[in-house]
């Protein structure tokens, strides 16, 4: 099994002075991409990002990957996440048809993106100056809490 360290966006908040931003991935199974077709899961989009994630995270930095530890995930490393597993499972292009909206034509145009073409980068550290800081809440998880500041 190949294992892929990728460094998350926003990253885990495991305590009021920690930010976990390595992860490591694995490629996604014959099994997981069969998933990706049932009906069910087609028709709850977030689960099927939740169950493709949780199922190729080996580790978060040198911990394991938990239930709690899931819930606490920031929307936009789960979407990220996704992106890359696709990417590091299928290759960089992505591949999709549009639909001419000319009411004459209606022609199926074939389209590509290449995933390695989106800048990703990662927030800077909490902290008054990054312009959010981690908050406890209940069940003890951090996630992060823009703060806004008056100019």
């Amino acid at each position: 099994m190949t294992v892929h360290e990728v460094v998350l966006p926003c990253g885990f908040a495991l305590g009021e002075d920690r930010v976990e931003r390595k992860i490591q991935l694995r490629e996604m199974t014959g099994v997981i991409q069969r998933s990706l077709g049932v009906p069910e899961l087609q028709k709850k989009p977030n689960l099927l990002v939740r169950k493709v994630v949780e199922s190729c995270i080996v580790k978060v930095g040198d911990i394991d990957l938990t239930p709690s530890l899931m819930d606490s995930m920031d929307v936009a490393d789960r979407e990220f996440l996704f992106f890359e597993i696709r990417r590091i499972s299928l290759g960089s292009d992505l591949g999709y048809e549009t639909v001419c909206t000319t009411e004459s034509c209606k022609a199926k145009i074939a389209q590509k993106l290449n995933l390695d073409d989106f800048d990703v980068f990662a927030l800077p550290d909490p902290g008054p100056d990054a312009g959010y800081e981690i908050i406890k809440l209940d069940k003890g998880l951090y996630p992060y809490r823009k703060v806004w500041k008056a100019t």
